[in-house]
């Protein structure tokens, strides 16, 4: 169980990291462009952003699955993907204020 749990934390992480890549093109691209296109892709964002929230959550209900050892490491990579979150959350709000 140990093995396989690590494994399915490891799939949601590269997701996480993955659709992180896509919000911080579409931050970046935002910022050459005005009017409607930029709305529309700062709520793609935003909707990406939701979703790395429940990737977010599934990583955490994995670790409950996990011996403490494994626990323990994964929850300092958790607290360093949520604090990442946070920064990007806060770059998507000062774009569209």
């Amino acid at each position: 169980m140990d093995a396989g749990g690590s494994e399915l934390f490891e799939s949601y992480e590269q997701d996480y990291e993955a659709i992180k890549v896509s919000i911080t093109e579409r931050l970046n691209a935002s910022g050459s462009q005005a009017g409607e296109i930029k709305k529309q892709t700062l709520r793609a964002a935003d909707r990406e952003i939701d979703e790395a929230n429940e990737i977010l959550q599934q990583m955490e209900m994995e670790l409950l699955n996990l011996p403490q050892g494994s626990k323990t490491r994964l929850q300092a990579r958790m607290r360093a993907y949520k604090i990442d979150l946070e920064r990007i959350k806060q770059t998507l709000a000062s774009q569209s204020g």
